[in-house]
């Protein structure tokens, strides 16, 4: 969280909090995707960096839950567009208090906590690599580079949905 809130470059206007910048427009939808440089992690501190690397799918976890509790901290104003899937966690969470209601269960929680946080998340995060990461080609990526970040140059031909 001090990463993303206090990480900042010197621009021409002053600091710019380059990700602080970035999470104002997650909170507002104006942007679906976080990029975290890793180089700029690296300045910040380098040992957090290497695990990054080391770890991506764990950290990648790790980043979207501290940016989603930084998330209402950053929004200035709701988000003007509501989709199907707003009105659809909206309904699921109001039905889940009037079931909670109905059965009259003392305890009192939030039913946010019944699914998974990856579900209610409106964003996704990214790990830009560290220019001194050598890219590999795709026949060297095996089963020892699972969950880890990996640099694979190459052009892609053909894509489905």
């Amino acid at each position: 969280k001090k990463f993303l809130k206090e990480f900042y470059v010197d621009g021409p206007t002053g600091k710019d909090f380059i990700y602080g910048e970035q999470l104002v427009k997650i909170a507002h939808r104006e942007q679906v995707a976080i990029t975290i440089d890793l180089e700029n992690v690296a300045e910040s501190d380098p040992e957090l960096a290497e695990n990054i690397v080391r770890n991506t799918r764990r950290y990648s976890a790790l980043f979207g839950d501290a940016i989603h509790e930084l998330l209402p901290d950053y929004k200035e104003r709701e988000p003007e567009a509501v989709d199907s899937l707003d009105v659809y966690i909206e309904h699921r969470l109001l039905m889940e208090q009037q079931i909670r209601g109905r059965e009259g269960g003392n305890v009192i929680r939030d039913p946010r906590n019944m699914f998974p946080p990856e579900l209610l998340r409106r964003f996704e995060v990214h790990f830009m690599h560290q220019s001194s990461q050598k890219p590999v080609s795709i026949r060297q990526v095996k089963a020892e580079t699972i969950g880890k970040l990996v640099v694979v140059r190459g052009i892609v031909a053909r894509t489905t949905e």
